[in-house]
């Protein structure tokens, strides 16, 4: 069963560039993959049947036909929304300033050093001499300022980015960022769209209503933007002065360039991958990854499977809306929803069954008290609610995308809440529209996945109240969420540098979920990359320092290493 394409945090790391930068060239080892045995990394990801050949020294050339799960509305990171597949296409096309090593902690990356003051009011980020765009301007402190300054005017992003008071250009390498509150755990935000620096003339362009500022990207990554055909493909490149280089002085990427094709259905990239349509995949299909598995150790296919703090699905409920502003309606579906149920749809094992946004085997997990499965107490809070509006059963509308066994998913669910005293209604559409109607809150109920930040405080422009804005408008709550405490927390979270301290903040913000909920929680997502057996090095190559990178994040990873066997 496939899980819906439920939004991935489209900014994770929105105001991370701030930073402003530059880069050089930067040696890193090689790393061919482990043929033969299973294997588990310190992560926690999974590799099954790597080809003995899977050995040998990469080789240059080959196309690489990436089959992935949704379309994207567009590529600056200021003013599109990025969910998973979008953040995929953008590492080909992008560098992150910060990525994460195997231990899920931030490392430098285009940045060769980050620093920050004693009270971590003020970071310093000292950038790599060196790099250019593809297009040849600089990436400098000027690139990178006029990032930031796109980021906090962006209607989208800017919310994002309330922490940053200001920024400073020391030199032409290094930028000091001044924060309104300690951040401490900045760094995190600067992995992903946030920590990635569009060429200025692709910003030029979107600020002068120029189409191409946001379907054209320029950036400083191993691949160039050649075209693309929405709904069909986007065709990425080899960038000829990629700035990093292998151990052995090789030139990267190895691969001539990748063909992204959005496939919505997980069955039919799952049938374009067996057809030899497609070299790759990715999925969140927990019925499907035992078809991958299977096939993996029959040799037909390779097979990785993802690990650590990956995200959560779950029904995200707008608190705002009638009649789910009631929390006691909110709370009747946390106890109507039978998770023995979801799982004979999802193929979800209990063991990856949520009751927060921190998996149980993670460092961030307490018991948080969420409702158990009760569907005598559902039934009660909805009977008391219907004795307060004349009999009239509450209704609402529960939405989906279109995929067959996400549809299938919300069916299962829309059948449980009918059970208990509901009345609803089930909708589609396609994810793009989607993801928009979730950030104006235009919606009561929907079938989500989010949440996947190794530190918590990546996820405090979610939750955070000043950003639960009005319906209609764009707002990164998208609960639309307002709890003091909640914010007490998340601020707390953020400011104090004491490990147990911040825990003990996360701990009062899953309780007060549990209370709220605004998220019925489903399960913890597990990605999986399956590939055809001529691809090789498909997740994360080492960081620029040799050391290694985390291979795969909620199906997110970078083709820098990628190659592809004769």
């Amino acid at each position: 069963m496939s899980r819906t394409r439920f939004v991935w945090c489209p900014i994770v790391s929105v105001i991370g560039v701030v930073a402003l930068l530059t880069a050089s060239c930067s040696k890193s080892a090689d790393t061919p993959q482990q043929a033969g045995a299973d294997t588990v990394n310190q992560a926690g990801q999974v590799t099954i049947s790597v080809p003995a050949a899977a050995s040998a020294a990469p080789k240059a050339g080959g196309t690489l036909v990436y089959g992935i799960e949704a379309e994207t509305d567009g590529w600056n990171p200021t003013m599109n929304r990025w969910a998973i597949s979008g953040t995929l296409i953008a590492n080909a096309i992008f560098d992150p300033l910060v990525a994460l090593d195997a231990n899920q902690q931030p490392k430098p990356y285009l940045a060769e050093s980050i620093e920050h003051s004693p009270d971590y009011l003020t970071w310093t980020i000292k950038v790599r001499p060196g790099i250019k765009f593809h297009n040849g301007q600089p990436l400098d402190a000027t690139a990178g300022k006029k990032f930031t300054d796109a980021l906090k005017n962006s209607p989208l992003t800017g919310p994002a980015a309330r922490t940053v008071d200001s920024t400073e250009i020391v030199d032409e390498l290094t930028t000091k960022v001044h924060m309104k509150q300690p951040w401490v755990a900045f760094p995190f935000l600067l992995t992903a769209q946030g920590g990635v620096v569009p060429a200025p003339e692709q910003l030029d362009r979107a600020a002068a209503g120029d189409p191409r500022g946001n379907n054209e990207p320029i950036g400083t990554g191993p691949f160039v933007f050649k075209e693309w055909i929405r709904d069909q493909k986007l065709v990425v490149t080899k960038n000829p002065n990629y700035w990093q280089k292998s151990a052995s002085g090789q030139s990267l990427p190895y691969l001539d360039g990748v063909e992204f094709r959005p496939i919505p259905d997980g069955q039919n990239r799952f049938n374009g991958l067996q057809a030899g349509n497609i070299n790759v995949l990715h999925d969140d299909s927990q019925t499907r990854a035992g078809n991958y598995r299977d096939l993996a150790t029959s040799g037909k296919f390779q097979y990785f499977e993802g690990g650590g703090e990956d995200e959560e699905s779950f029904v995200m409920l707008n608190v705002r809306e009638e009649p789910l502003n009631d929390k006691r309606l909110r709370q009747a579906l946390a106890y109507g929803t039978d998770q023995n149920q979801v799982e004979a749809v999802t193929g979800d094992p209990p063991s990856l069954r949520a009751d927060s946004p921190w998996n149980k085997n993670g460092p961030w997990y307490s018991d948080p008290g969420y409702p158990q499965s009760d569907q005598a107490k559902a039934r009660s809070l909805v009977d008391a609610w219907k004795n307060e509006h004349g009999g009239t059963p509450p209704a609402f509308a529960l939405e989906s995308t279109p995929d067959l066994e996400t549809v299938q998913l919300a069916q299962a669910l829309q059948q449980q809440y009918q059970s208990i005293g509901f009345n609803v209604e089930l909708r589609t559409s396609e994810q793009i529209k989607y993801i928009l109607d979730g950030v104006t809150a235009n919606y009561q109920a929907k079938l989500w996945r989010q949440f996947s930040a190794p530190d918590p405080d990546g996820e405090y422009h979610w939750w955070i109240g000043e950003n639960a804005t009005p319906k209609g408008t764009l707002g990164l709550n998208f609960a639309r969420i307002q709890n003091p405490e909640l914010d007490a927390a998340l601020n707390d979270g953020r400011s104090n540098p004491d490990p147990a301290a911040r825990k003990a903040d996360y701990a009062k913000i899953a309780k007060i979920f549990a209370d709220e909920v605004p998220f019925v929680w489903l399960h913890h997502v597990r990605w999986s990359i399956a590939t055809d057996n001529k691809v090789r090095d498909i997740l994360n190559g080492p960081l620029p320092d040799g050391s290694p990178s985390l291979p795969i994040l909620a199906g997110v990873h970078r083709l820098t290493y990628a190659w592809m066997a004769p």
